[in-house]
Parts: structure tokens; C-alpha cells; sequence
């Protein structure tokens, strides 16, 4: 384990894991693995999924991969691989606990439970944006025919016990608070490459939904949802 994952496991973090069903070294070189990976990271907002600067790419044995620890930037720890057989595992910090401060004085949260707030929270947009961003990354990959036939993707979200869903926008409340009571969350479906760029939308929505009710969020609101996608993958926030 290297540092950046070490640092990055004092904190809650996504662990994200997209694995073709089977296993065979497609990609021809390391060259070809860095263009792949450059020309697929998903820009819909400020930072990209995943962070590329081809210049910081290190090449192991059979895969290449990145960390990513920035001190002016301290809430964007994250590192990844991807493997010549098209296989990517990624791992990044959550960044609300770099921004625990602001969340507190800023968000909705002082306003309608002050004395009981976890100091632990997700953002409920940026989450929605996480897993939009995570199943883009996919079509991609299928688009690059790195993913020809079935694959997995895997989605993981660990030290959510204890920790609160909330919006940024003080004009938003859930009316009652939404916490985790599990130490981690997990998702994992299987999926054809067929058909998976035009439901990539659905798709995340239903992940995400998947994520919420674990912290007891029971009415999500997955068609008002639908257009926060929208904004996201037409720059439009």
C-alpha cells in the first residue's frame, strides 16, 4: 500500500472498480493505456474523473496508474489504476471531510439541526455528480472498445457510519436528517455493452438511489434528479 492510499483510508473515500468479465491483456502497450486514460476522463466540472496529468503516470508491471495529493488543493486525494486488460480500480477521498467547516457554516445544516450535527457528511450533489461521472467513464471505455462484451462495475463508499446527507443550497432541507448507520456501502451490477451509453443516465440514477436509502432516505427523488444529471453532462452548472 502506498501513501496516498494510506492517507486516503484515515478519511471516507469512493472505491470504484470496472472489470471486464473476462480477463485478457487487450491493450497493447503502456503508451497506448496513457492515450486511453487522457482522452477519456470525464470533464463536466471543476475536477475531472478521473485526475490525468500524463506527466505523473508511473508504469508497473502490468498496469499504469496515478495518485494524486496536491497541498493547495488538500481535499482532492485520489489514485487510480488501469490495467492492459482494460480492468480500472480507482480510490479518492471523500472531500467533504476536508470541509467539514464550511459544510458547518454554510450549508443548510446550522440552520436546521444545529446541535446535532455527526461531523460527517456526503453532499447529496456531488454524490449524484460522482456516480454520473463514474458510469460516463464507463461508456467511454466502451467507446475506446476497451469494454467489448459484459463487464462490472463496483461501487463502493467506505466510513459512512455516522455520517449525514446534505445539500449546499440553504434553499434545500430533507426535513429530517439522513444518516448512515453502516460502516460502508456497496454496489455492484453487471452489464452489457450493448445498449449501456443510452441508459447510462438510468443507470447512475439507480446507483445512486441504491446509495441514498442507506442512509435512510426513503423518497428520492430520482426524476427531479434526472434533470441535475442533465445539468451536469451539459456543463450547465
Amino acid at each position: 500500500m502506498n501513501n496516498i492510499e494510506n492517507i486516503i483510508n484515515q478519511t471516507g473515500y469512493w472505491r470504484v472498480i470496472i472489470k471486464p468479465s473476462e480477463y485478457k491483456e487487450q491493450i497493447k502497450s503502456f503508451a497506448e493505456c496513457k492515450d486511453i486514460m487522457e482522452n477519456i476522463t470525464v470533464s463536466f466540472r471543476g475536477w475531472n474523473f478521473p485526475h490525468v496529468d500524463i506527466n505523473m503516470i508511473d508504469n508497473m508491471s502490468n498496469w499504469i496508474e496515478m495518485s494524486t495529493n496536491i497541498s493547495h488543493l488538500p481535499q482532492y486525494k485520489e489514485y487510480w489504476k488501469f490495467f492492459l486488460s482494460g480492468q480500472f480500480a480507482f480510490k479518492g477521498a471523500f472531500v467533504e471531510d476536508y470541509m467539514v467547516t464550511d459544510i458547518e457554516s454554510n450549508s443548510h445544516l446550522v440552520y436546521s439541526n444545529p446541535d446535532n450535527l455527526t461531523h460527517k457528511y456526503l453532499s447529496i450533489l456531488s454524490a449524484l455528480y460522482r456516480v454520473t461521472e463514474i458510469f460516463e467513464f464507463a461508456s467511454r471505455l466502451i467507446e475506446k472498445q476497451v469494454l467489448k462484451n459484459k463487464f462490472s462495475i463496483s461501487i463502493s463508499l467506505i466510513n459512512t457510519q455516522n455520517r449525514m446527507l446534505f445539500f449546499w443550497d440553504r434553499a434545500r432541507d430533507l426535513r429530517k436528517q439522513s444518516i448512515c448507520k453502516i460502516e460502508r456501502i456497496d454496489y455492484k451490477k453487471g452489464f452489457a455493452v450493448q445498449g449501456f451509453s443510452n441508459n447510462k443516465l438510468d443507470y447512475a440514477n439507480s446507483c445512486t438511489q441504491h446509495i441514498f436509502e442507506r442512509f435512510g432516505w426513503d423518497r428520492y427523488p430520482g426524476n427531479i434528479f434526472k434533470e441535475e444529471q442533465l445539468k451536469l453532462v451539459e456543463k450547465r452548472l
